[in-house]
């Protein structure tokens, strides 16, 4: 399981034909990814009938669904990314997925909120292997202009999980019950770490900027490309130091504050607003959700790789205008009495919001060394799920709990306009921020070659 043993077998395999193969290894990891918010996303359409049936508030449900989750994911993130960067990421990976999908399973046996809770950050913990292990492997199997959109299709999981979570959980519950939905999606998962495990091969880590081989030691041509002229960050500390990479996490983790809330009390709020059950909220919700963040996703990963092309830094303020139309449909979904204009909205801010996934992940490998890129993956996951999806998620529910008294019904709504438009307004400006910081730097990189060409010469 060591680095030497996944490289001596990579090595032996030539016969492969790497353009092609890589493209089935991002398939078969874009398929766990979604695993990954199938099983973590699930609870969320679950809310309702959790609450009845073990009889915890609707903060206890915010803790369920961030810190216990959310946060604990992110953190452990950061001692698996240290593990990543030294040992077989594929064997990582596989082996998440048989503890996670366990630890759902015994989700349904919980019999009050500390039990649930306790299974939940079993998941988290598990969980936490796969997206600093998977973008390790990503970047040593495919290019600097390749990324983004690599990126982008392993990031559709992060729609086909979620929204098969509300779609499928919904189904379940409505003639299951909640317990059921958790116990049969956490014994289907299982399945695939057979595949992880024996048909993924190891990349070789390679240096930024050289040769990136796959199995057959065949390199992009993209890759001797380096749009990020200058000094590669190779530890916390210095990433933390970089401003294009601490914009670009300010401006991720603000947005996901917005994302946490939205996505742990959408179905929450639907059925309570409009007086519908969990099966019509998970089908119609579910259903968009999977067409439109599809679609955000690769429009954020195509368009980004053509602007960065063309500026680097063009990416993000593509970004910042965009958020400035989501805020103002998202905060329109919220105040409006009609569910088919509601359900129009919802999609619209979701197709909009699911664009910032690929520039956000893809961008800041740039920034890292190779041997850094699952710390740097950690690093942001810390942010945008311990920072941002766990205290939208908690947040959330508290101030539920603090307006009912003089609310009513009418008290979560108001709590997810706040979260909305406090957090998207701090997004907007941190990516624009990462914008300029970006193309000042690349600026500056290729005067300085070029002094030093003028100065050879």
């Amino acid at each position: 399981m060591t680095q030497q043993t996944s490289h001596e077998s990579d090595a032996s395999s030539q016969s492969a034909r790497p353009g092609l193969y890589r493209w089935y290894v991002l398939i078969v990891l874009t398929a766990a990814y979604a695993l990954v918010h199938l099983d973590g996303n699930l609870p969320f359409i679950l809310i309702e009938e959790i609450k009845a049936d073990l009889g915890i508030s609707d903060t206890m449900i915010g803790i369920i669904t961030g810190p216990a989750f959310a946060l604990v994911y992110a953190v452990s993130a950061i001692p698996v990314a240290t593990l990543a960067d030294r040992y077989s990421r594929k064997h990582i990976i596989g082996f998440g997925i048989i503890l996670w999908s366990g630890f759902t399973a015994a989700g349904g046996l919980a019999g009050n909120g500390i039990t649930l809770m306790l299974s939940r950050i079993g998941v988290a913990c598990s969980e936490s292997v796969c997206t600093p292990a998977s973008h390790s492997i990503i970047g040593n199997y495919f290019g600097e202009h390749e990324r983004a959109k690599a990126i982008a299709i392993y990031s559709l999981g992060l729609v086909i999980g979620g929204a098969s979570a509300i779609f499928i959980g919904g189904l379940l519950a409505k003639y299951y019950g909640w317990r059921s939905a958790m116990f049969l999606v956490g014994i289907a998962g299982m399945l695939l770490s057979a595949l992880v495990i024996f048909t993924v091969r190891e990349p070789l880590r390679t240096a930024f900027g050289s040769p990136e081989p796959s199995v057959g030691g065949v390199a992009s041509e993209d890759s001797l490309i380096d749009m990020a002229p200058g000094p590669k960050a190779n530890s916390y500390r210095e990433m933390l130091s970089d401003r294009r990479i601490l914009h670009i996490l300010l401006g991720g983790g603000f947005l996901c504050i917005s994302f946490g809330a939205g996505s742990s009390w959408t179905a929450a709020y639907t059925i309570r607003h409009f007086d519908l059950d969990v099966a019509t909220v998970g089908m119609s919700i579910g259903s968009i959700g999977a067409v439109v963040g599809v679609i955000g996703i690769l429009i954020g990963g195509f368009v980004g790789d053509y602007l960065s092309r063309k500026t680097p830094g063009k990416s993000f303020q593509f970004l910042a205008g965009a958020l400035v139309v989501l805020l103002v449909v998202r905060l329109m979904s919220l105040n409006t009495d009609s569910f088919p204009l509601f359900l129009f909205l919802i999609g619209t801010a979701t197709l909009i919001g699911m664009c910032s996934v690929a520039p956000t992940y893809s961008t800041r490998q740039s920034f890292v060394e190779p041997t850094a890129r699952s710390q740097m993956a950690a690093l942001l996951v810390l942010t945008l799920n311990g920072f941002g999806i766990a205290m939208g998620a908690f947040m959330s529910g508290v101030m539920s709990d603090l307006l009912n008294p003089r609310f009513g019904e009418d008290a979560l709504r108001i709590s997810l306009n706040i979260m909305v438009a406090v957090p998207v307004s701090l997004s907007i400006w941190q990516y624009w921020m990462a914008s300029r910081v970006i193309r000042r730097a690349f600026q500056d990189g290729v005067h300085r070659d070029a002094g030093t060409d003028s100065d050879a010469g």
